[in-house]
């Protein structure tokens, strides 16, 4: 919600807002993997895959510890420890900022400096300029790029 230069926000799971002004990024809602990352056994990576998987979704998908931390990322499972995971604010806006609601999958697309500028100059053929730009970086990097990505971008 947008009301007298103010945007009141909230985020769950992998959902995030993300502000820009003049292409830098000034905020951003989200950061569960720090959680999910300081509390990884040393020897996380030399266990079998499909075993890596079943312990995050069984101990760090809406982890919470008994006093309360969280110790992996959130998802909106119809779980009620997920609710530790959602945030919400308030936060204050100006005419020239970029808000970006978006999923992890585009994540490090907002690293990239052709994508804030499309953003920033919201060419006519906009959509068409982002899917060649996707395809472009899914073809340089799949595992960055290629996964669930949803994105809405307002400007002020």
């Amino acid at each position: 919600l947008v009301k007298d230069g103010k945007l009141y926000w909230f985020s769950l799971c992998d959902a995030r807002v993300s502000i820009y002004e003049c292409g830098q990024k000034v905020f951003s809602s989200w950061d569960d993997w720090k959680y999910f990352l300081q509390h990884l056994p040393q020897s996380f990576d030399d266990i079998e895959k499909s075993l890596r998987q079943k312990i995050i979704r069984s101990i760090y998908r809406n982890g919470i510890l008994r006093n309360g931390e969280k110790i992996g990322y959130g998802l909106a499972t119809g779980e009620s420890d997920a609710e530790a995971y959602l945030e919400f604010g308030i936060r204050d806006i100006k005419s020239s900022d970029l808000c970006f609601v978006h999923t992890d999958g585009y994540e490090e697309y907002l690293k990239v400096p052709e994508m804030l500028d499309l953003f920033k100059e919201w060419p006519q053929d906009l959509e068409a300029k982002i899917k060649k730009l996707s395809r472009e970086k899914i073809e340089e990097n799949d595992d960055n790029f290629g996964h669930e990505r949803s994105l809405f971008v307002l400007k002020f």
